[in-house]
């Protein structure tokens, strides 16, 4: 059985990710700051579907939150085949009237957390010979957005740090 961890998965696109992964027989990590309704989904999705859910609740935007992830995967046994980068941030307004921290937040959630989430999980995947990321941009990744500058400008990383690596996995499984 395979197994497929989903950051932000309490809500909205990660939760969906969870019920379509679950509903294909996949045991579920869980990852997500709201840990009542992480649990919730957990029920839901193990009650239905007869699989195994586990819970890790991880604010990302906290720069120790990869490691401490993997820590916990690592003492449970619990190699991901699937890592679906879902989590994410948005800070709405004029690039000069936004809040700092806000957006330092955003950044450290859609650009670091996931760069190093990845960078951990992936060579456990390439040694086994098999694996999938999937992460989840925006139209934002293909155009520039105003009031929506640097929200934006994350996604057109991911997209080019998903084309790039995309094409170094070419053949790997």
């Amino acid at each position: 059985m395979t197994t497929a961890l989903v950051t932000g998965a309490s809500s909205g696109i990660g939760a969906e990710l969870a019920r379509v992964l679950a509903r294909h027989g996949h045991s579920l990590v869980l990852v997500a700051r709201d840990h009542d309704r992480l649990h919730r989904l957990a029920d839901e999705l193990g009650q239905q579907h007869r699989i195994e859910v586990v819970v890790l609740p991880h604010d990302l935007s906290h720069p120790d939150a990869p490691e401490a992830l993997v820590r916990e995967l690592d003492e449970r046994s619990l190699e991901p085949d699937i890592l679906a980068n879902n989590a994410g941030m948005i800070v709405y307004g004029n690039f000069w009237e936004t809040d700092w921290e806000d957006e330092w937040r955003m950044l450290w959630v859609n650009l670091m957390s996931l760069t190093r989430l990845t960078k951990l999980i992936l060579p456990g995947m390439r040694g086994r010979g098999r694996g999938r990321i999937l992460n989840v941009g925006s139209v934002g990744s293909f155009v520039p957005s105003p009031r929506n500058a640097v929200y934006s400008a994350t996604k057109a990383y991911l997209l080019s740090l998903s084309e790039a690596i995309a094409e170094e996995l070419q053949g790997s499984g």
